[in-house]
Protein backbone atom coordinates (compact mmCIF):
# COMPACT_ATOMS: atom_id res chain seq x y z
CA UNK A 1 0.00 0.00 0.00
CA UNK A 2 1.32 3.35 -0.61
CA UNK A 3 1.30 6.23 1.33
CA UNK A 4 -0.02 9.38 0.40
CA UNK A 5 1.71 12.59 1.54
CA UNK A 6 -1.98 13.20 3.47
CA UNK A 7 -1.35 9.86 5.25
CA UNK A 8 2.08 10.03 6.34
CA UNK A 9 2.15 11.21 9.74
CA UNK A 10 4.30 9.18 11.80
CA UNK A 11 4.56 5.71 13.92
CA UNK A 12 2.82 5.31 17.40
CA UNK A 13 5.47 4.94 20.28
CA UNK A 14 4.37 0.91 20.16
CA UNK A 15 8.11 -0.40 19.23
CA UNK A 16 8.21 -2.01 15.81
CA UNK A 17 3.99 -2.63 15.23
CA UNK A 18 3.71 -2.80 11.54
CA UNK A 19 -0.09 -2.46 13.00
CA UNK A 20 0.15 0.68 14.18
CA UNK A 21 1.04 1.95 11.02
CA UNK A 22 -2.01 1.97 8.97
CA UNK A 23 -4.30 4.97 9.86
CA UNK A 24 -1.63 6.14 12.18
CA UNK A 25 -0.48 10.16 12.90
CA UNK A 26 1.48 10.39 15.70
CA UNK A 27 4.32 12.67 15.03
CA UNK A 28 3.43 16.06 16.60
CA UNK A 29 1.15 18.30 14.57
CA UNK A 30 3.26 21.20 16.26
CA UNK A 31 6.50 21.38 17.79
CA UNK A 32 8.48 24.53 19.62
CA UNK A 33 11.90 24.55 20.30
CA UNK A 34 12.47 27.02 23.24
CA UNK A 35 16.28 28.31 24.25
CA UNK A 36 16.74 30.56 27.64
CA UNK A 37 17.10 29.87 31.21
CA UNK A 38 15.83 28.07 34.17
CA UNK A 39 17.63 29.97 37.15
CA UNK A 40 21.27 30.54 36.21
CA UNK A 41 21.40 27.86 34.49
CA UNK A 42 20.88 27.38 29.83
CA UNK A 43 17.80 25.40 29.22
CA UNK A 44 16.37 23.97 25.94
CA UNK A 45 12.75 22.88 26.59
CA UNK A 46 10.56 20.91 23.15
CA UNK A 47 6.89 21.23 23.65
CA UNK A 48 4.82 18.70 21.34
CA UNK A 49 1.44 19.48 20.49
CA UNK A 50 -0.81 16.96 18.57
CA UNK A 51 -4.54 17.94 17.74
CA UNK A 52 -5.60 14.45 18.29
CA UNK A 53 -5.93 15.07 22.63
CA UNK A 54 -5.14 18.95 23.06
CA UNK A 55 -1.99 18.25 24.83
CA UNK A 56 1.21 19.36 25.06
CA UNK A 57 4.63 16.73 26.12
CA UNK A 58 7.89 17.14 25.31
CA UNK A 59 11.92 17.63 26.36
CA UNK A 60 13.60 19.40 28.87
CA UNK A 61 17.58 19.38 28.91
CA UNK A 62 19.64 21.71 30.94
CA UNK A 63 23.56 22.93 30.44
CA UNK A 64 24.47 20.55 33.28
CA UNK A 65 22.29 17.42 31.87
CA UNK A 66 23.53 14.68 29.57
CA UNK A 67 20.30 13.59 28.14
CA UNK A 68 16.62 15.42 28.47
CA UNK A 69 13.76 14.31 30.80
CA UNK A 70 10.34 14.29 29.50
CA UNK A 71 7.60 17.00 30.43
CA UNK A 72 4.29 15.12 30.68
CA UNK A 73 1.61 15.04 28.24
CA UNK A 74 -1.21 17.39 29.93
CA UNK A 75 -3.91 19.28 28.24
CA UNK A 76 -4.07 23.10 28.20
CA UNK A 77 -6.27 25.94 27.91
CA UNK A 78 -4.80 29.45 25.99
CA UNK A 79 -3.91 31.76 27.80
CA UNK A 80 -4.26 29.95 31.57
CA UNK A 81 -1.26 29.23 33.31
CA UNK A 82 0.30 25.96 32.50
CA UNK A 83 1.71 23.52 34.96
CA UNK A 84 3.53 20.34 33.29
CA UNK A 85 5.14 17.44 35.23
CA UNK A 86 8.90 16.77 34.89
CA UNK A 87 9.38 12.90 34.58
CA UNK A 88 12.65 11.19 35.34
CA UNK A 89 12.80 7.33 36.77
CA UNK A 90 10.43 7.52 39.38
CA UNK A 91 6.92 7.06 39.61
CA UNK A 92 6.06 10.10 41.03
CA UNK A 93 7.44 13.49 38.90
CA UNK A 94 10.15 15.40 41.38
CA UNK A 95 9.75 18.66 39.67
CA UNK A 96 7.18 20.59 37.54
CA UNK A 97 7.15 23.64 35.33
CA UNK A 98 4.07 25.87 35.54
CA UNK A 99 4.12 28.70 32.56
CA UNK A 100 2.37 32.03 33.26
CA UNK A 101 0.00 32.10 31.06
CA UNK A 102 0.72 30.31 28.36
CA UNK A 103 -0.67 30.35 24.42
CA UNK A 104 0.55 27.95 22.38
CA UNK A 105 3.37 28.86 19.38
CA UNK A 106 4.07 31.87 21.73
CA UNK A 107 7.59 33.99 21.00
CA UNK A 108 8.44 34.47 25.17
CA UNK A 109 7.30 31.58 27.41
CA UNK A 110 7.66 33.12 30.69
CA UNK A 111 6.98 30.58 34.83
CA UNK A 112 8.83 29.15 37.17
CA UNK A 113 10.30 25.59 38.11
CA UNK A 114 9.08 23.81 41.46
CA UNK A 115 10.78 20.87 43.06
CA UNK A 116 8.01 18.86 44.44
CA UNK A 117 9.80 17.96 47.18
CA UNK A 118 11.54 20.41 48.63
CA UNK A 119 8.66 23.62 47.13
CA UNK A 120 11.97 25.07 45.85
CA UNK A 121 11.51 27.55 42.83
CA UNK A 122 13.65 28.61 40.00
CA UNK A 123 12.26 31.58 37.41
CA UNK A 124 12.16 29.80 34.22
CA UNK A 125 12.24 32.55 30.96
CA UNK A 126 12.55 31.05 27.28
CA UNK A 127 12.36 32.49 23.48
CA UNK A 128 11.06 30.80 20.96
CA UNK A 129 14.22 29.43 18.71
CA UNK A 130 12.02 27.13 15.88
CA UNK A 131 8.62 26.28 15.01
CA UNK A 132 8.51 22.81 12.99
CA UNK A 133 4.78 22.93 12.35
CA UNK A 134 3.48 20.65 9.64
CA UNK A 135 -0.01 22.43 9.03
CA UNK A 136 -0.49 23.01 5.16
CA UNK A 137 -0.90 26.79 5.97
CA UNK A 138 3.14 27.20 7.13
CA UNK A 139 6.14 27.64 6.04
CA UNK A 140 8.75 25.02 5.36
CA UNK A 141 10.74 24.62 8.50
CA UNK A 142 14.47 22.82 8.59
CA UNK A 143 16.42 22.85 11.78
CA UNK A 144 17.43 20.24 14.35
CA UNK A 145 15.76 18.68 17.29
CA UNK A 146 16.49 16.97 20.34
CA UNK A 147 15.05 13.34 20.95
CA UNK A 148 13.69 11.63 23.90
CA UNK A 149 16.19 10.11 26.08
CA UNK A 150 18.16 6.75 25.03
CA UNK A 151 21.10 6.99 26.84
CA UNK A 152 22.63 8.43 30.36
CA UNK A 153 25.61 9.57 28.85
CA UNK A 154 24.27 11.12 25.41
CA UNK A 155 22.33 13.88 24.22
CA UNK A 156 21.30 12.78 20.68
CA UNK A 157 19.25 15.35 18.58
CA UNK A 158 17.95 14.86 14.27
CA UNK A 159 18.74 17.29 11.60
CA UNK A 160 14.87 17.33 9.91
CA UNK A 161 13.58 19.21 6.64
CA UNK A 162 10.33 19.60 4.51
CA UNK A 163 11.65 22.71 2.42
CA UNK A 164 11.33 20.39 -0.50
CA UNK A 165 8.32 18.98 0.60
CA UNK A 166 6.90 22.50 1.10
CA UNK A 167 7.68 23.24 -2.55
CA UNK A 168 5.53 21.22 -3.97
CA UNK A 169 2.83 22.25 -1.68
CA UNK A 170 2.82 19.56 0.58
CA UNK A 171 4.37 20.71 4.80
CA UNK A 172 3.20 17.14 5.86
CA UNK A 173 6.20 15.52 5.35
CA UNK A 174 9.37 15.91 7.08
CA UNK A 175 12.66 14.31 6.16
CA UNK A 176 15.34 13.01 8.65
CA UNK A 177 18.71 13.09 7.06
CA UNK A 178 21.03 13.27 9.63
CA UNK A 179 21.98 12.00 13.39
CA UNK A 180 24.13 13.78 15.99
CA UNK A 181 25.32 11.92 19.42
CA UNK A 182 26.50 14.33 21.91
CA UNK A 183 28.25 13.38 24.97
CA UNK A 184 27.85 15.14 28.64
CA UNK A 185 29.94 17.98 27.58
CA UNK A 186 28.36 18.40 24.61
CA UNK A 187 30.82 17.65 22.63
CA UNK A 188 29.84 15.86 18.93
CA UNK A 189 30.80 12.38 19.11
CA UNK A 190 29.41 10.77 16.34
CA UNK A 191 27.31 12.21 13.04
CA UNK A 192 25.85 9.55 11.23
CA UNK A 193 24.63 11.40 7.69
CA UNK A 194 23.05 10.31 4.24
CA UNK A 195 19.79 9.42 5.71
CA UNK A 196 16.21 10.04 4.96
CA UNK A 197 13.84 8.75 7.43
CA UNK A 198 10.31 9.73 8.66
CA UNK A 199 10.65 12.44 10.85
CA UNK A 200 8.02 11.73 14.53
CA UNK A 201 9.50 14.64 16.36
CA UNK A 202 11.10 13.99 19.31
CA UNK A 203 10.31 10.36 18.77
CA UNK A 204 11.74 9.64 15.59
CA UNK A 205 14.43 7.38 17.61
CA UNK A 206 12.42 4.56 18.90
CA UNK A 207 14.60 2.84 21.48
CA UNK A 208 14.82 -0.92 21.58
CA UNK A 209 17.36 -3.56 23.43
CA UNK A 210 18.42 -5.15 20.58
CA UNK A 211 21.05 -7.60 21.75
CA UNK A 212 20.79 -8.54 25.81
CA UNK A 213 23.10 -5.39 27.30
CA UNK A 214 22.18 -2.97 29.31
CA UNK A 215 22.14 -0.56 26.95
CA UNK A 216 19.59 0.93 25.14
CA UNK A 217 19.48 0.78 21.03
CA UNK A 218 17.17 2.53 18.23
CA UNK A 219 15.37 1.82 14.96
CA UNK A 220 14.68 4.14 12.07
CA UNK A 221 12.30 3.77 9.30
CA UNK A 222 13.49 5.20 5.67
CA UNK A 223 11.11 7.40 4.07
CA UNK A 224 10.90 6.92 -0.17
CA UNK A 225 9.13 9.20 -2.56
CA UNK A 226 7.61 7.75 -5.39
CA UNK A 227 7.95 11.27 -8.41
CA UNK A 228 5.81 9.07 -10.60
CA UNK A 229 2.61 8.96 -8.08
CA UNK A 230 3.67 11.89 -5.45
CA UNK A 231 3.16 8.96 -2.85
CA UNK A 232 5.39 8.90 -0.20
CA UNK A 233 5.99 4.94 1.17
CA UNK A 234 7.67 3.65 4.35
CA UNK A 235 10.79 1.95 3.43
CA UNK A 236 12.75 -0.59 5.72
CA UNK A 237 13.71 -0.42 9.33
CA UNK A 238 16.99 0.28 10.21
CA UNK A 239 18.55 -0.99 13.67
CA UNK A 240 21.56 0.77 15.29
CA UNK A 241 23.16 -0.91 18.15
CA UNK A 242 25.51 1.41 20.71
CA UNK A 243 29.16 -0.42 21.17
CA UNK A 244 30.24 0.33 24.22
CA UNK A 245 33.88 -0.55 22.95
CA UNK A 246 33.62 1.83 20.07
CA UNK A 247 31.44 4.74 21.54
CA UNK A 248 29.43 4.90 19.63
CA UNK A 249 26.03 3.55 17.67
CA UNK A 250 26.41 1.18 14.62
CA UNK A 251 24.24 -0.13 12.10
CA UNK A 252 23.43 -4.30 13.42
CA UNK A 253 23.94 -5.42 9.18
CA UNK A 254 22.46 -8.74 9.60
CA UNK A 255 19.02 -7.35 10.85
CA UNK A 256 19.04 -4.22 8.35
CA UNK A 257 19.46 -6.66 5.47
CA UNK A 258 16.50 -9.40 6.53
CA UNK A 259 14.68 -5.63 6.76
CA UNK A 260 14.72 -5.22 3.24
CA UNK A 261 12.52 -8.20 2.84
CA UNK A 262 9.88 -8.06 5.93
CA UNK A 263 9.44 -6.24 8.68
CA UNK A 264 10.21 -6.84 12.53
CA UNK A 265 7.82 -6.75 15.87
CA UNK A 266 9.50 -5.95 18.27
CA UNK A 267 9.47 -8.39 21.66
CA UNK A 268 8.94 -7.93 25.35
CA UNK A 269 12.46 -10.39 25.84
CA UNK A 270 15.39 -8.05 25.31
CA UNK A 271 17.20 -8.98 21.81
CA UNK A 272 14.00 -11.36 20.50
CA UNK A 273 11.89 -9.89 17.48
CA UNK A 274 8.86 -11.23 15.85
CA UNK A 275 9.83 -11.67 11.83
CA UNK A 276 7.37 -11.45 8.95
CA UNK A 277 8.55 -11.58 5.49
CA UNK A 278 6.68 -8.89 3.16
CA UNK A 279 3.11 -10.34 1.31
CA UNK A 280 4.59 -8.92 -1.79
CA UNK A 281 8.14 -11.36 -1.19
CA UNK A 282 8.74 -13.40 -3.81
CA UNK A 283 12.15 -14.16 -2.73
CA UNK A 284 14.30 -16.23 -0.57
CA UNK A 285 13.37 -14.25 2.88
CA UNK A 286 14.17 -15.84 5.94
CA UNK A 287 10.66 -18.02 7.28
CA UNK A 288 8.64 -16.07 9.57
CA UNK A 289 8.90 -16.55 13.33
CA UNK A 290 10.56 -15.80 16.17
CA UNK A 291 14.58 -14.80 16.24
CA UNK A 292 16.73 -13.10 18.71
CA UNK A 293 20.29 -11.44 18.54
CA UNK A 294 23.45 -13.13 19.35
CA UNK A 295 26.50 -11.23 18.38
CA UNK A 296 26.30 -10.01 15.11
CA UNK A 297 24.12 -12.71 13.64
CA UNK A 298 19.96 -13.36 14.13
CA UNK A 299 19.02 -16.72 15.36
CA UNK A 300 15.81 -18.93 15.62
CA UNK A 301 14.41 -19.30 18.56
CA UNK A 302 12.76 -22.45 19.92
CA UNK A 303 9.31 -22.46 21.71
CA UNK A 304 11.04 -23.61 25.61
CA UNK A 305 13.45 -20.45 24.79
CA UNK A 306 10.70 -17.96 24.20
Amino acid sequence: MAWTSKMLGGLRAIPLCAAALAGANAQADQIYHYAGTLGDMKVDVVLEAEKMDDGFGGLLVTERDSAPVVLERTPYFEGEPFLIAVRDKTEIPTAAVEFRPFDQGARYLFGRWIDLRTREERKVDLQLVKTFDDGVSTLGYEGELLQQPISALHRISVHTDNREARARRDSSVGKVDQITVRSKSGEVIQVIDGLSVVFKGTRTLEPVRINDDHNLDFVIRTLDYDPATGDWDYGKQLFFVYQESLGRYEPQVRLNEWAEKGLFYYQEKPGHFRYEKGSDCRCNAPKDGIYRVVGDEVEPVTGSER
